[in-house]
């Protein structure tokens, strides 16, 4: 009679699972990961922001223009205005009866685009001017922003 007596090896040491040090490692390495996707997340952020000033900007610039492109019997008076956020403007009151004369006018854009870039309210761009210039027979608007860092600029001739 032939019993067969099974016997157990003892496991290998490969096979008794992770150590505490494998784990450790483990959980470094997924951390820079994680790390390195949150990071790559607020440079996201960050340059959708800068698209999105530099957007509104173009607007703000295109807005100035058609403006002056409206009132062009007052084009000139626009000539040499600087806005800037912070300062004052007075509201011409242009609603009466007679409306607006071309220089009235150009008070009342100014007034609006004031507005637009004042911290007192809700400035569309923050730290925001405006710069209307003329220089060798090209009309240029030149808006100027910036939170942090260096000012950023977007240029528009017309």
């Amino acid at each position: 009679m032939n019993k067969h007596v099974f016997t157990s090896a003892p496991p290998h040491r490969d096979c008794r699972g992770f150590s505490l040090f494998e784990v450790l490692i483990t959980v470094v390495v997924v951390s820079i990961g994680l790390l390195g996707l949150a990071g790559m997340q607020f440079a996201g952020l960050r340059a959708s922001n800068q698209a999105q000033d530099h957007t509104i900007a173009s607007h703000l610039a295109q807005d100035v223009v058609e403006r002056i492109r409206a009132n062009q019997a007052g084009a000139g008076f626009y000539i040499g205005a600087n806005i800037t956020a912070g300062s004052s403007a007075t509201n011409p009151n242009c609603s009466g009866p007679g409306g607006c004369g071309p220089q009235q006018m150009v008070n009342f854009d100014l007034f609006q685009l004031w507005q637009l870039i004042d911290a007192s309210g809700t400035p569309v761009l923050p730290n925001a001017s405006i710069d209307i210039t003329a220089n060798a027979g090209t009309n240029r608007v030149t808006v100027i922003w910036g939170e942090r860092g260096p000012a950023q600029t977007l240029v528009l001739n017309y």
